[in-house]
């Protein structure tokens, strides 16, 4: 697929007579594809302006002595075949410039604004993939369709979405915003292998499993097949931010595939409301557990570290872009029938580079959860993938505390502004945390971020604490059940 785009002009972001040309050289649309009126995918016209061997008859009969009427006929037919595509490849080409100017006058003079090349590729997906907003809003407004499908079932939004990952400079966040607001959807080859019809989803008998502030999931039939669905609040659905935050986890979850992270099965996204279709997990949350039992055994509780430093240690390591979680919180962590936990909720997960892992990233806000940020991400400031394990080390010490840090002295606004502003941190009141544990806590939640242990080393300390509570187990008491004081 990637050289069949590099010869259709798809990675260049312009047609190839057009790219680095002048416009004059541009407007005589020489060597471009043809011209295919409102975004088709079929050729255009012949030059002839009619059937196979058409042009040629008329040739023949102008010089047996037919006054040449229709010679003169191909050759009106030819020239306005020739003006449709000089304005179709100039157009593509002003486009992928970002030149609104230019862009006006030829939409004034009549060019097609869902014109496409011989690929399918329009002024839109041109505007989209080289991040010029401007060019994007004034296509729209002249109504340019906003799901335009090139030959490889691309539309703007994946592009737009492909070329910002790719770190390429323009206003692709903008531009994001404004397709998903006028109803943009991500398409290509991939995208059709996990949609799924909405008439197959059963929520006849469905049960509510989990609730936010801007969605819902149920447990729900498909294919008599138990799964969850996850959408977004009816009222909220127009909200823009939401909006992108649901279609960026669609976009991320068909990438993974590891034990420890919820199974993608499919979505719904080409008409409301948006679903996301993942495995059901019986075993309920993080979250409810601790609520339900309070404190874990040790040996849990380490089984459970395990789980959650596996999946993000997956994800931080994922290529060819690392994923960054940042919401990890117990109610991200679900339990299946084994009783393991698997990573879940990507709607703020963020991609990066991975020869930028040891980077601070301009990523900047209080994304997350109050009780569970880091200190860095709190005071607004640049941070990296050790946010998430900064996360981990607030859940991990829940488990042996059997409550969140200061949970019943400050409120989860608090307990971040005084970790973050006077760097406090819970002391460790239980007795059960075995050894080594205490000190993997205090080394995650370092003010320094560059301080914190990465999820590999998280693994090779636990693991060496797991093997060691076998041990003891084995040689000097019963082995511990599940939940047992």
């Amino acid at each position: 697929m990637g050289a069949g785009r590099g010869a259709g002009g798809a990675s260049a972001g312009a047609p190839a007579a057009a790219v680095g040309a002048s416009p004059a050289a541009a407007r005589a649309g020489a060597g471009a594809s043809p011209p295919v009126g409102n975004g088709s995918s079929a050729a255009g016209p012949s030059p002839s302006g009619g059937g196979g061997g058409g042009g040629g008859g008329s040739a023949r009969d102008g010089s047996r002595g037919s006054h040449g009427s229709s010679h003169s006929q191909g050759s009106t037919s030819q020239s306005k075949w020739q003006d449709q595509l000089s304005r179709m490849t100039n157009m593509i080409f002003v486009a992928s410039q970002g030149d609104v100017d230019e862009l006006t006058r030829l939409l004034d003079e009549g060019a097609d604004v869902n014109s496409a090349d011989y690929d399918g590729r329009s002024a839109i997906h041109l505007a989209a993939c080289e991040g010029h907003l401007g060019v994007l809003q004034l296509l729209l407004a002249r109504g340019a369709r906003v799901n335009p499908r090139d030959r490889w079932g691309h539309t703007p939004l994946t592009d737009a979405r492909k070329a910002m990952r790719e770190g390429k400079k323009g206003q692709f966040q903008e531009i994001i915003q404004v397709l998903i607001k006028h109803g943009g959807i991500e398409g290509g080859a991939e995208a059709d292998d996990w949609e799924i019809d909405p008439c197959e989803l059963d929520f006849s008998k469905s049960k509510l499993i989990g609730k936010g502030a801007f969605g819902e999931i149920r447990r729900v039939m498909w294919r008599g097949t138990p799964v969850a669905a996850k959408t977004i609040l009816p009222g909220l659905s127009d909200d823009v931010q939401i909006t992108k935050e649901f279609r960026d986890e669609m976009f991320l979850l068909p990438k993974l595939r590891h034990p420890n992270i919820v199974q993608f099965l499919g979505c719904v996204t080409r008409r409301p409301p948006l679903c996301l279709v993942t495995e059901y997990l019986p075993g309920g949350d993080l979250h409810d557990v601790l609520k339900s039992k309070g404190a874990l055994p040790p040996r849990i509780a380490v089984g459970y570290g395990l789980d959650i430093a596996r999946g993000m240690n997956y994800l931080h390591n994922h290529k060819p872009e690392s994923i960054i979680h940042r919401d990890l919180k117990p109610r991200n962590l679900i339990r299946d029938e084994g009783d393991h936990l698997k990573v879940a909720d990507f709607g703020l997960s963020k991609l990066v580079k991975v020869n930028a892992l040891h980077e601070m990233y301009k990523m900047t806000g209080e994304t997350g959860s109050y009780r569970y940020m880091a200190p860095e991400v709190f005071k607004h400031q640049a941070y990296d993938r050790s946010v998430d394990v900064y996360s981990f080390s607030v859940i991990f010490y829940e488990m042996f505390e059997g409550l969140p840090p200061f949970a019943k002295t400050m409120t989860p606004e608090g307990v971040a502004w005084k970790v973050a502003m006077e760097g406090i941190r819970p002391p460790f009141k239980s007795k059960s945390y075995p050894e080594g544990v205490k000190d993997l806590i205090s080394r995650c939640w370092a003010s320094d971020p560059m301080s914190r242990p990465s999820f590999m080393e998280v693994i090779e300390v636990l693991e060496g604490v797991e093997k060691a509570l076998l041990l003891q187990a084995q040689t000097n008491k019963p082995a511990l059940s599940p939940f047992s004081a």
